[in-house]
């Protein structure tokens, strides 16, 4: 997963990858929670519990 530049204080700037996406944190695997449309992004969370770090991916431009 490659992190994206953005203007925001928030971490939605995480860009889409042909392999299962891992927690930019720890590198665990994640959960799928939703998806958003305009822009095409999805949200994930970490499956560790000692992690649980929420995230958005972005589709690469």
């Amino acid at each position: 997963m490659k992190r994206r530049e953005t203007d925001s204080k928030t971490d939605a700037g995480y860009t889409y990858a042909d392999q299962p996406t891992t927690c930019p944190k720890c590198g665990n695997l994640t959960t799928f929670v939703g998806s958003f449309f305009q822009p095409a992004t999805q949200w994930h969370t970490c499956l560790s519990r000692s992690c649980r770090y929420s995230f958005i991916q972005v589709a690469d431009e």
